[in-house]
């Protein structure tokens, strides 16, 4: 199991969903805090789940950053970045 406390943000991910539960309800039983459910964004990258696993993409990140610089037409920039999922070690090891 893994636990990430950045500021007020905790994430817990593992293998065992009755380990994480366990946590969780002492964690809520010692701290006033919500499950927010599935991760979808943390520390502005956002969390995408599929059929071929975790897609993590920093794009609401380079927005904002662009939206700060006042650069006001970033659509076309930011759509023309292509995401390549990298292959896992045992996708390079079948081919």
């Amino acid at each position: 199991m893994l636990l990430i406390l950045y500021d007020d943000d905790i994430v817990i991910t593992g293998n065992d969903p009755t380990a994480i539960t366990s946590l969780k309800r002492h964690l809520q039983s010692e701290f006033e805090m919500k499950d927010l459910g599935f991760l979808r964004y943390f520390r502005g990258i956002e969390i995408v789940y599929s059929s071929r696993g975790y897609f993590l993409y920093h794009k609401k990140y380079i927005v904002n950053l662009l939206d700060r610089a006042t650069l006001s037409d970033h659509a076309a920039f930011v759509s023309s970045f292509v995401f390549t999922p990298y292959a896992t070690s045992s996708q390079t090891q079948t081919r």
